[in-house]
């Protein structure tokens, strides 16, 4: 983390629960760890762009990975998403899926649905 928070190295490959480990979503990380300077976090990472395969697990709005997507749209401009399902049951996980990863692009909730 020490080496993508200071920029020498250019790619970070990482399972979704890796991903979900270092990113601080309530601030409970920093206090156990004291300060962002004794363990960088995800959140302390500015990225070019993030890609995530298998992103059908984007779907669900409740799911801590989805959280932690969508914090990184103060850090990471680009994000890629790779799913050869982006909809399985309804079209609200179309929605869900795409506002993880473009936020306002297909409108609020209430607008898609109409």
């Amino acid at each position: 983390m020490r080496s993508a928070q200071s920029g020498e190295c250019e790619i970070i490959i990482m399972s979704y629960s890796m991903f979900t480990a270092y990113m601080d979503l309530d601030g409970k990380m920093r206090a156990e760890f004291g300060s962002s300077a004794a363990m960088p976090l995800l959140d302390d990472v500015k990225f070019s762009c993030a890609v995530f395969d298998e992103a059908h697990r984007l779907k669900s709005a409740k799911a801590k990975v989805v959280q932690c997507v969508k914090k990184l749209h103060k850090t990471c401009a680009c994000k890629i998403a790779l799913t050869g399902t982006p909809m399985q049951n309804d079209l609200t996980e179309l929605w869900q899926f795409a506002e993880c990863i473009a936020p306002n692009r297909l409108g609020t909730k209430k607008d898609f649905d109409e």
